[in-house]
């Protein structure tokens, strides 16, 4: 009998960590909340896409329904859709700028996260004349951390937040 009580007490162990990871796993991402996610990048892609290089929209129609519908996105999927962009290995640099025009308070973190993750100085640039104050802080702070020198001229790269 003595024998057997180390056997016991691993054997009740086990059964108290599997109860407890029954209990309070994880749950499964719901199908729906990812499908929203997943509808919300592909609007930032097709903006993108709708960008010229100076900042400025090739089909400001298009551009318009885009920007309305990420206007009107519940913030939670918007900031993780945006969150996803920013922290793929190939940063879309054009997403990132249609965030900028759709300037959605309370996403400013996930924007400066693009520029801490990427280190592009032209996003940098955009976020210094962007005229949000949370993104201009950001990018200075960025700026000082690294020497560089950087001029500021509010909308002047054709991206000012949240203006289409």
């Amino acid at each position: 009998m003595v024998g057997l009580v180390p056997y016991l007490l691993v054997l009740v162990l086990v059964l108290v960590l599997g109860v407890c990871y029954w209990r309070w796993r994880p749950e499964p991402p719901d199908p729906a909340v990812l499908a929203r996610i997943a509808e919300t990048q592909a609007l930032f892609r097709e903006g993108s896409r709708l960008l010229k290089e100076d900042g400025n929209w090739s089909d400001r129609h298009r551009a318009r329904d885009i920007f309305s519908k990420l206007r009107r996105v519940d913030l939670g999927t918007y900031l993780a859709a945006l969150s996803a962009i920013v922290r793929e290995p190939a940063l879309d640099h054009g997403a990132v700028v249609v965030a900028l025009k759709v300037g959605r308070p309370g996403s400013e973190d996930v924007m400066l996260e693009a520029l801490r993750r990427n280190r592009q100085i032209w996003l940098t640039e955009h976020y210094l004349n962007s005229g949000s104050p949370d993104l201009y802080h950001g990018a200075v702070k960025w700026v000082a951390r690294r020497n560089c020198r950087m001029s500021t001229r509010p909308g002047g790269l054709g991206s000012a937040w949240g203006q289409f």
